[in-house]
């Protein structure tokens, strides 16, 4: 129905319309992934995805704009986060003129930061999340931008929770030369049948304000969030109020650059801010927050620097800790640690032009993890690696990288120390044509990676039709493992096959 209303208003504004663009791209992915049976014998497993996405847009009148979009998903795979799917996942119509846009259908959107919420699709997690609803969005020169959004939100084409909407609000004023502060606000209320009477009756509501500017050669920002929860849905008594949940959360940036240097640095501290509709920043080079918001306080300070022309320097340090009181752990050998979660990152890596042909790199990590995996009390690694990049002529390259980790991990019933020595090639004999390779072999079987101890791919990529096609191929076997980005995170499983992906853009 909603499709179909989508399409009627599309025709009524077809005739007069002027100077129409049809753009849109198609994807195509194969899996053929080897499985184990319980007899011990081996078995194919064929998955297969097609998102093709559409959009249409054209001029109505001097100033009045049109777009239309449509993208259909055939989703077979079959891992546990991402359910099967044949459909619309996206559809949307938009009118925009000077300063007011309309959209209603599925769009993305953050408030602030994504304190408030963030609704936003992050390909190296997999994650696709957005709202379902309307959005209007009124800017006026000189003066600021008001935002009022409605709707459901959804993820991976599967709605979050069915029995709430929600209504937002977002003001920001951009009259004042150096600051900008802003204002958002968003309600989640019961949803369900007419006759129930917490129908429309606010459910949460969170609410951050805001201030972005600069002080000379600095650029800041802060951000403070608040979260009060009144209500939850039983089974068997439909909408119960609840204790309230008093959250807050508060995030800052300061940035600053000049000839040569580079400087960032973020601290955030959350507490009860794990609505599941938001990913606060995570102050971290993973993109990984410690519980999504729940209760965690910590910092990022990045350095970049250039103190000759071909030399480039970078440096990374995170730091995190949760707020939540916790239970001690003990385990096997009578050793008790503390329960709370913790982050410790440091990154180190140079790139020296050598010349116009040879490129080094070099990079040194250390990190620290405290009960982030439910299985994993403490897991610590220090690595090293080195590469080499060699242009042999203009549209060919060389590349070579290698190194090692060497893990310490503590479980609850032993402790596994183990090596890990991991190499890549690449290789671009041709402009359209690039050839990879990689392999990650451990001197022992890692219980996480499910007790294998080696892996390794290999494929290629081929750039057709002037790059507006794109066809990648590849088989081996990946550990898996969690996958983070913007604060938003999946767990990976293994693979082991071959892959093909068809990209088309048009």
């Amino acid at each position: 129905m909603r499709n179909g209303f989508i399409l009627l208003c599309l025709l009524a504004f077809a005739l007069p319309a002027a100077a129409w663009d049809f753009s849109g791209n198609n994807q195509a992915t194969i899996w053929v992934s080897r499985g184990d049976s319980l007899s011990g014998g081996a078995y194919n497993i064929l998955q297969y995805r097609e998102a093709c996405d559409l959009r249409l847009a054209g001029r109505v009148k001097d100033g009045i704009r049109l777009e239309a979009g449509l993208k259909f998903l055939y989703d077979q795979e079959t891992w546990d986060d991402q359910p099967l799917f044949s459909g619309f996942s996206k559809r949307y119509l938009q009118l925009k003129t000077d300063m007011l846009t309309v959209r209603i259908g599925t769009y993305y959107v953050a408030l602030g930061r994504g304190l408030v919420l963030n609704c936003a699709n992050e390909q190296a997690a997999k994650i696709d999340r957005q709202l379902d609803g309307a959005m209007a969005l009124v800017s006026v020169d000189g003066l600021g931008d008001a935002r009022l959004l409605f709707g459901r939100i959804s993820e991976n084409t599967r709605e979050l929770d069915t029995s709430m909407t929600y209504l937002g609000i977002e003001l920001k004023f951009t009259k004042l030369a150096s600051i900008t502060p802003g204002l958002a606000y968003l309600r989640a209320n019961a949803a369900g049948q007419g006759s129930d009477p917490s129908l429309g009756k606010p459910v949460e509501e969170t609410y951050s304000g805001s201030l972005a500017g600069n002080l000379g050669p600095v650029e800041y920002y802060g951000e403070y969030g608040g979260r009060r929860t009144y209500g939850r849905l039983s089974p068997t008594a439909g909408w119960v109020g609840i204790k309230d949940i008093n959250g807050h959360a508060i995030y800052g940036s300061l940035s600053a650059s000049s000839s040569g240097l580079g400087v960032m640095m973020d601290f955030k501290d959350y507490r009860d801010f794990d609505a599941g509709i938001n990913a606060p920043p995570p102050c971290n080079r993973e993109g990984r927050l410690l519980n999504n918001g729940r209760g965690e306080r910590g910092f990022q300070l990045d350095i970049t620097t250039t103190p000759w022309e071909l030399l480039e320097l970078h440096g990374n340090i995170s730091s995190a800790k949760s707020t939540k009181k916790s239970d001690n752990v003990s385990v096997s050998d009578g050793t008790v640690y503390p329960g709370e979660q913790k982050w410790g990152d440091i990154l180190a890596e140079c790139r020296w032009e050598y010349s116009s042909s040879i490129i080094f790199t070099g990079e040194a990590r250390s990190r620290r993890e405290d009960n982030l995996q439910p299985d994993i009390i403490v897991k610590k690694y220090q690595g090293a690696s080195a590469g080499i990049v060699w242009r042999y002529s203009a549209d060919q390259t060389l590349s070579l990288k290698a190194g090692g980790n060497r893990y310490h991990n503590i479980y609850q019933t032993e402790n596994l120390d183990y090596d890990e020595v991991l190499a890549e090639l690449g290789w671009v004999p041709l402009k359209w044509l690039n050839v990879f390779a990689s392999a990650d072999l451990a001197d022992k079987p890692v219980a996480e990676y499910d007790g294998q101890k080696s892996w390794g791919e290999t494929g290629c990529s081929v750039d057709l039709d002037q790059g507006r096609q794109q066809l990648k191929l590849s088989v081996g076997k990946t550990k898996g493992g969690l996958v983070c980005s913007g604060g938003f995170c999946r767990w990976e499983p293994a693979f082991r096959g071959f892959k093909a992906v068809w990209s088309w853009k048009f």
